[in-house]
């Protein structure tokens, strides 16, 4: 290390010492050539002589010194998953020690790069405001045009080859993103990124756009549900960041960061998860104080409105999240920053606006002020109206939410729906609920809504019934069918036409099904005639705008099934 590296090391020497497992950096120094195994096998004794973590980290921080350089240090963090810590350090290195802002390149920076980076971020922007009738068709052609020219150059020693493939590059992230803003489980064209992949060795910095290639499949991953493979991608990303200086790349991966994080906490709901989130998110509003005022405004929405959406318990599509207690401090958290997200609006993008709208009726949902449900359907239709403008993956989903809302609360006025749902204080046993659904004296039990409203359901405990987003890693999320609204309904939520006052051995059978306050009816599956391939998920529910019910269909063979009593 220099001096300059040694002074920055330094300064986060007491999170370094208290916080990180120096055996763990250690053998990733070792496994990168840093350290010798005779090295790392000293740091070992020190450990098993009980000395003070401190101490260790005294003599590991020597070897570090002498041995490796901030690189090599930041990469050995991140292969420990101390990636937070790494990141910060990142960020602190390239803000005071690396001089004046310059994008990536192998040498300086030039005007070719640049337009390559700025290319990318019209691209973006302009999709995000719906300025292309079809996004992906225009990056494709434009992707075309330098594809020809690339072809054509024959002599390497220029660095017209190296400029061409930079906006190759850039048009190809351009159409990644277009497709990942669909929200599709199944990515469209994965030559794409194999197209990316055999442009990395071409372009001017290798290191930037094998980032943008690590970057775009964690985020491909995420949407699939396969969360261990972006968490992979995401940290091969995260090495390579520590070789190149600022430039939009380094943001957008923190922000495609954040979002893999949003999909792991829709699927596990914990405050560590969350919390991660939100910090990540500050992190990345840190990394473009310096950039240029609309590129810097871009980033800002988007990383504030998804801590605002973290905070409100919304996925990254926009619908609530069962089973998150969002409580009075994460509200008012949200709505300080969505403060700041006003004072952005005059160049907010249309996408943003949806999502905008989208957090202004969810936090109106959960203060349940005066008159408050006009409020909450009347930012959601603002966002629909928006999201019927353009092609947009959250769109449908929140139409499914605001048809929830509706579906909920508008059958007839708000006392009359009150009178049908749990009290402010009032607790409903699970098996006392259980009794009602089979009874058919539940209000609707096969549509409770688990959207985690305060005051109504903070004292149910919740049935396995999932309105919202009750998604297992197999295809069973929200569909669309044309204008009609599908609910995916577990097989928990079936209920027979007519049911007789259950016995005292199925009322002890029901009590046993009941844990941890939440209601387990997978013992009714045996009792309803249900195939083979349709014990996990029940067929479908459709209904139209009023709340009638449609035919009701077989997700898997796709045939007519038994309706649900209404």
């Amino acid at each position: 290390m220099n001096p300059v590296e040694i002074a920055l090391v330094r300064t986060y020497w007491s999170t370094v010492s208290n916080a990180v497992d120096p055996i763990t950096i250690a053998d990733e120094l070792y496994q990168i050539g840093c350290l010798n195994r005779h090295q790392k096998h000293s740091i070992y004794e020190l450990t098993s002589e009980c000395v003070e973590r401190s101490d260790i980290w005294k003599h590991l921080f020597i070897l570090i010194r002498e041995k490796s350089t901030i690189g090599h240090f930041l990469r050995a963090l991140h292969r420990s998953e101390y990636t937070e810590l790494a990141i910060d350090i990142a960020h602190s290195w390239r803000q005071k020690y690396e001089g004046p802002k310059q994008l990536c390149n192998r040498t300086n920076c030039d005007s070719n790069q640049r337009f390559a980076q700025r290319l990318f971020m019209s691209f973006k922007i302009n999709t995000h405001n719906n300025i292309f009738s079809d996004p992906r068709k225009y990056c494709r052609g434009e992707a075309t045009k330098y594809r020809s020219q690339l072809q054509t150059v024959t002599d390497l020693k220029l660095k017209a080859p190296y400029n061409i493939a930079d906006r190759l590059t850039a048009c190809l992230l351009g159409e990644i993103d277009s497709h990942i803003m669909l929200y599709e489980k199944k990515f469209a064209d994965k030559n794409l990124f194999e197209d990316v992949k055999n442009l990395i060795a071409k372009t001017s910095n290798s290191n930037v756009t094998e980032l943008s290639y690590h970057s775009r499949l964690a985020i491909a991953f995420a949407l699939a549900g396969k969360h261990e493979d972006g968490e992979d991608h995401i940290q091969k990303a995260m090495i390579l960041s520590t070789f190149i200086g600022r430039c939009v790349e380094m943001t957008n991966l923190l922000y495609i960061y954040v979002f893999l994080l949003l999909c792991i906490y829709e699927k596990n709901p914990t405050k560590i998860i969350r919390d991660k989130c939100l910090r990540i998110s500050e992190l990345g509003l840190q990394s473009v104080e310096d950039e240029e005022e609309s590129i810097r405004e871009f980033w800002l929405r988007i990383l504030l409105l998804r801590m605002v959406y973290c905070l409100l318990g919304l996925s990254y599509r926009g619908d609530p999240i069962r089973g998150i207690n969002v409580d009075n401090g994460s509200i008012r958290r949200a709505k300080i920053l969505m403060t700041e997200v006003d004072k952005l609006w005059a160049r907010m993008e249309t996408r943003r606006k949806i999502m905008y709208f989208v957090a202004k009726g969810r936090i109106s949902e959960l203060e349940q002020k005066e008159d408050y449900l006009h409020t909450v359907k009347f930012y959601l239709d603002k966002a629909i109206k928006i999201g019927n403008e353009g092609i947009y993956g959250e769109t449908q989903y929140v139409k499914c939410y605001r048809e929830t809302i509706e579906y909920v609360y508008g059958h007839g006025s708000n006392e009359q729906i009150y009178s049908r749902l749990p009290k402010e204080n009032d607790t409903l046993d699970a098996n006392v609920f259980k009794t009602q659904c089979h009874s058919n004296t539940a209000a609707d039990p096969s549509h409770v809504y688990l959207g985690n409203v305060q005051g109504v359901f903070e004292n149910l405990s919740q049935p396995s019934i999932s309105l919202y987003n009750d998604r297992n890693e197999s295809d069973n999320s929200l569909e669309r069918n044309n204008d009609t609204l599908i609910k995916c309904l577990r097989v928990d939520s079936f209920l027979p036409e007519a049911q007789e006052p259950m016995s005292n051995e199925e009322t002890n059978r029901s009590n046993h099904d009941v844990q941890d306050g939440h209601l387990d009816l997978s013992s009714l599956m045996a009792e309803n005639t249900l195939s083979d391939d349709s014990q996990n998920i029940l067929p479908v529910e459709c209904f139209d705008s009023t709340g009638n019910p449609r035919q009701l269909y077989s997700e898997v063979k796709n045939e007519p099934f038994i309706k649900l009593h209404k």
